[in-house]
């Protein structure tokens, strides 16, 4: 349920930042969403999982903050596969 709708958003702010990476702002909202995946994957005792939620939330922030802008395509497929590896736990 949760889990879901959130890759679902992260998803979907992932594919549109990937058409425009200079619009940094369009990431804003996934942190909050990889947080909220992470709490519910370590109510779940499911750790391992949650340690590539963090970091997956590390590289969003790269990418927020422009320190992955050479690289952005691989960078975004990293977020998804460390995102859809959580999920798949």
């Amino acid at each position: 349920g949760e889990i879901r709708i959130n890759l679902g958003k992260i998803e979907e702010a992932l594919e549109t930042f990937a058409a425009a990476p200079e619009q940094t702002d369009l990431l804003d909202a996934v942190p909050h969403s990889l947080n909220q995946i992470q709490g519910a994957l370590q109510i779940l005792g499911q750790d391992r999982a949650a340690d590539l939620v963090v970091s997956a939330n590390q590289h969003v922030q790269s990418m927020r903050d422009g320190r992955m802008a050479a690289d952005m395509g691989t960078s975004v497929a990293r977020v998804a596969n460390l995102t859809s590896a959580s999920a798949r736990r």
